[in-house]
């Protein structure tokens, strides 16, 4: 005990020991920090914004309804088919038929034809998954049924129907690209043809206008 008071007491002696202590503290905190890497902590990217699909406004499709199959184009807010062998045309969101060269508005001929192609995310979103059937040839169709009266309010049709009609629906898709959708309870299918050179429709036509009774008179 007296011979560590005395290293103790001995100044130069007690400067060795803090010295010593000193470089065994520094090189601690060296050996155990020194070889540590500062983390970078980047700021989290931001969201990616979901763009909306682009539409695709001009294609060729089949209606199909039991046995009949009728080809329309679509080119923009045009549509051209044949029906019982009568052009029918929809322009300016007008349904005509063209006789002798002139255009003479009519009711629709082909009921429930909309542009799904541009709506089908929409309908889907309203709609209830019901499953998936995967084929030998590689197509799949997926099944939903949505309710009627949305369905319509979709294209802005106001149709008389019980709130709690549901409609049945199937899109089939070949390499994830939708070529059919199949409206189960309406009976009726779409086929997709060719998205790719769609023709002009011409419409260059005189509109037949229903002359006034004065006129008639004369």
């Amino acid at each position: 005990m007296e011979r560590i008071k005395e290293i103790w007491e001995n100044r130069k002696t007690r400067g060795i020991i803090f010295l010593v202590l000193y470089v065994l503290l520094f090189s601690y905190i060296f050996i155990v920090y020194g070889n540590k890497t500062e983390k970078i902590i980047l700021p989290e990217n931001k969201p990616i914004k979901e763009e909306k699909p682009k539409e695709i406004n001009s294609y060729e499709y089949e209606y199909i309804i039991g046995e009949e199959t009728i080809d329309i184009i679509k080119n923009n807010d045009t549509l051209n088919f044949k029906k019982d062998d009568i052009d029918y045309y929809y322009i300016n969101q007008k349904y005509y038929k063209l006789e002798e060269e002139k255009f003479y508005e009519v009711e629709n001929p082909l009921k429930y034809n909309f542009d799904y192609y541009n709506k089908l995310e929409e309908i889907k979103k309203i709609s209830t998954f019901v499953k998936t059937s995967k084929y030998a040839n590689g197509n799949v169709e997926d099944n939903y049924d949505v309710n009627m009266a949305q369905f319509l309010d979709v294209f802005g049709i106001k149709e008389e129907v019980d709130a709690k009609d549901m409609l049945n629906y199937s899109t089939i898709k070949v390499d994830d690209k939708v070529v059919e959708i199949d409206f189960n309870t309406l009976d009726f299918k779409i086929k997709y043809k060719s998205f790719k050179n769609i023709p002009e429709i011409n419409t260059n036509y005189e509109f037949y206008v229903e002359p006034i009774e004065s006129e008639i008179e004369e």
